[in-house]
């Protein structure tokens, strides 16, 4: 999807240390990839006294027009791109790439129409039934490193059993 010299502006997430170390990962990754790519990294997905995460991503959107892919880091993120991206005359131009925890209407729809090109989900419950609390409860050792699994969720596989399996219930 990504040549060479293309432009990716990268949304990213700041609210914890798990998601600073993805950060790091994606763009190490894309860097491997496409040596020759233009990240543009000037962009976190926090809130202020004078603007919405929202806000934020409209302003990326705005600064960044040559991007060929706008990368969310963080579910808060992945939300505020996708409702500034809906709101442009361009919209069914913009392609997103997004992170998130639920698998919901507005994402599906999103990958549907295609402004959504990929959306890493992770699994909820898995997450809880790994974490260090749900070890302890049960007696368990306390491993270094938890591994959870997640899905990249694309237009292909939207159908797929375990790909349904992940929507949101309201």
């Amino acid at each position: 999807m990504l040549s060479e010299n293309d432009e990716v502006a990268v949304f990213r997430g700041v609210s914890d240390q798990i998601v600073v170390q993805r950060d790091k990962i994606i763009l190490s990754r894309l860097k491997e990839l496409h040596p020759n790519l233009s990240l543009y990294l000037d962009f976190y997905a926090v809130s202020t006294e004078t603007s919405t995460v929202t806000d934020k991503a409209r302003f990326l959107l705005q600064k960044h027009p040559g991007a060929k892919l706008f990368i969310a880091t963080s579910s808060p993120a992945t939300a505020a791109l996708l409702a500034a991206a809906k709101s442009r005359p361009d919209a069914g131009k913009i392609r997103l790439a997004g992170f998130g925890f639920q698998l919901n209407d507005e994402t599906i729809e999103a990958i549907e129409n295609g402004t959504m090109v990929a959306f890493l989900c992770q699994v909820p419950r898995d997450i809880g039934y790994k974490s260090v609390a749900a070890a302890l409860i049960r007696g368990e050792p306390v491993p270094p490193r938890t591994d959870v699994l997640f899905f990249m969720v694309t237009k292909a596989n939207l159908n797929d059993p375990a790909i349904q399996a992940l929507k949101s219930s309201k």
